[in-house]
């Protein structure tokens, strides 16, 4: 049996597709949206010229202005 290694996911970013996998994902507090997170699921960083951002939101959640 192979023990997984620090920082190792299933993901993987090739020239023409990528594949995140949900372990990779680094779930960021969004300042004024209380038991929100924010996602970056893929950017410019990845050598594309798009970003894709997920936000994820708890019941009764409530913008903060």
């Amino acid at each position: 049996m192979s023990a997984l290694l620090y920082g190792h996911t299933r993901s993987v970013v090739a020239a023409r597709y990528a594949l995140n996998c949900p372990e990779s994902f680094v779930r960021t507090p969004l300042p004024g949206w209380p038991r929100a997170a924010c996602t970056g699921v893929i950017s410019p960083a990845m050598s594309v010229r798009f970003a894709h951002d997920s936000v994820g939101c708890a019941k009764l959640s409530r913008i903060i202005e």
